[in-house]
C-alpha cells in the first residue's frame, strides 16, 4: 500500500485508535469489539481508495461510520491541499 493512502484514526482525546481503543470496559466487552470494528476499518478504507482511485467508491463499513466520515473528510482536505 502506498504511504499516500495511510490513515490514522483518533479518539475524542487525540489518542490513536489502536489495539486498546474501546478497552476501558475490558477486551471481552461489546464496547471493545465494536470499537475494534472502527480500528480495522481504518486499515480498509485507504486500501479501498488505493484500489479504486475514487473516493466515492470507498464503501462504509457497518459499525465504523464515524471513522468513515473522518476518512472521507481527511481525504477531501488532502486533495484540496494538493490543488491549492
Amino acid at each position: 500500500m502506498s504511504t499516500l493512502t495511510k490513515f490514522t484514526g483518533y479518539d475524542l482525546f487525540g489518542n490513536v485508535k489502536g489495539e486498546d481503543y474501546g478497552s476501558l470496559t475490558g477486551k471481552d466487552s461489546a464496547d471493545y469489539k465494536k470499537a475494534q470494528v472502527a480500528v480495522n476499518a481504518i486499515k480498509v478504507y485507504p486500501a479501498q481508495l488505493f484500489e479504486t482511485q475514487d473516493l466515492s467508491k470507498v464503501v462504509a463499513i457497518s459499525g465504523a461510520s464515524i471513522s468513515y466520515g473522518q476518512f472521507v473528510e481527511t481525504t477531501k482536505r488532502a486533495i484540496e491541499e494538493v490543488y491549492k
